[in-house]
């Protein structure tokens, strides 16, 4: 019997289906026999990284380190210039200014000296007169002794009387008291005209000492008394860098004997000058900086004077040499590891890796370290550091190149 027409379309349809999934079935299948039985690779062990890493030979040998610190440049001595008498400015010097360059003697400030010349005048004149009246005092004395030795041989012999020898006596004592009292009025003239001249020859004011002179505040015709500041003089020829120490460095210049003394650098840094100047450590400061545990160090600096630039206030870098450390390593930081380990290059199988050596910091200096410790002499020490850094990890030392990893 025939299937009817709707059955044979529906029977055609289901064909045209399964067989295209059939087919996708079978691919999926015959892929995964294939796949499964594919030959399998060998697998590569992993390679082992080598760093790249600079290296220093271990030699020992003695260091001065050079201590770096910054100061100022301050006088060595300076004075305030005030006049020493009073009275009205009638001339000042020719370098009586800012920055003016004086010598020691050289007048700044001249006051009008009348008032002291008239009182010297007055008094020399009175001294004059007391001189004079003490000549004739002496003389009128003179008299009296033999005026009393006169009497006295008068009341021996019977024919002067007592009282006339007593008369004599007390007009002897009466004109020695005179003279006395007139030789401390003169003493106490003398003692005013020296006062006197010296005021006079104060009216011209003059350099102490050879410098430069700051703040000048003084013009011809300005009355002055003696608390006015009219001028500061700077000695230049004596000039001081001071400067601080911490408690490191303080440390280490105290663990040396001769310190004082000790020459220093200064360099003063103009635009684009620069300029040296050598000295030597003068002294330390008597207190010690609470905070810091440092102190304040003064150097005397050496071939300056009038005509040097160098000012007091200049901010100056100032270089010390330290004390001689005896058979030590010098290393850059970056080789020191936690204080006390150093590593090394030790070859190990056929290849170069590294191994640890304990060490002692002895001092730091600027980026640089001095060791002491129980490497070999020429150990190579290496200097580079990295995050896998550790005892057996394989290097490569670096030849002309800058150490990175490989």
């Amino acid at each position: 019997m025939t299937a009817p027409p709707l059955q044979q379309s529906r029977m055609r349809h289901s064909i045209k289906v399964i067989i295209p999934l059939s087919i996708v079935g079978a691919a999926v299948v015959i892929a995964g026999i294939m796949i499964a039985t594919r030959p399998l690779a060998p697998k590569k062990p992993p390679e082992e990284r080598a760093w790249v890493v600079a290296t220093k030979p271990a030699t020992p040998g003695d260091e001065q380190p050079v201590m770096s610190m910054y100061g100022e440049i301050v006088a060595g001595r300076e004075t305030e210039l005030r006049p020493l008498v009073p009275g009205r400015i009638i001339g000042v010097g020719p370098n009586f200014r800012d920055g003016g360059k004086v010598a020691a003697g050289d007048l700044l400030i001249a006051i009008d000296p009348f008032d002291y010349k008239s009182t010297v005048e007055e008094i020399s004149a009175q001294l004059t007169g007391e001189r004079q009246l003490l000549e004739n005092d002496r003389a009128q004395i003179a008299l009296s002794r033999a005026e009393v030795k006169r009497r006295e041989k008068l009341a021996g012999s019977g024919a002067g009387s007592l009282k006339n020898l007593d008369d004599a006596k007390l007009a002897l004592a009466d004109r020695e008291s005179r003279m006395i009292a007139r030789q401390e009025s003169m003493e106490r003239l003398g003692v005013l005209l020296r006062r006197a001249e010296r005021d006079e020859e104060s009216a011209r004011l003059t350099a102490p000492f050879g410098g430069v002179l700051l703040d000048t505040a003084a013009a011809e015709g300005k009355q002055v008394s003696t608390g006015d500041r009219i001028a500061r003089l700077v000695d230049t020829g004596r000039l001081e860098v001071r400067f601080h120490v911490s408690d490191s460095q303080f440390a280490r210049l105290l663990a040396a004997d001769d310190y004082i003394g000790r020459a220093l650098k200064v360099r003063w840094k103009a635009g684009e000058h620069t300029f040296a100047f050598d000295g030597a450590i003068d002294r330390i400061d008597g207190r010690i900086d609470a905070a810091t545990g440092g102190a304040l160090v003064y150097g005397i600096l050496e071939g300056v004077g009038p005509d040097t630039v160098l000012r007091p206030g200049a901010f100056v870098h100032v270089e010390v040499p330290d004390r001689v450390y005896r058979q030590v390593l010098r290393l850059p930081e970056s080789a020191l590891h936690n204080g006390d380990t150093i590593y090394v290059a030790e070859e190990s199988e056929g290849a170069s890796r590294l191994a640890t050596r304990q060490v002692a910091l002895v001092v730091r200096d600027g980026n640089d370290v001095l060791i002491r410790g129980n490497f070999g002499q020429g150990d190579k020490v290496v200097i580079t550091r990295f995050p896998e850094i550790g005892p057996g990890v394989r290097i490569v030392e670096a030849v002309g190149a800058t150490p990175a990893e490989r």
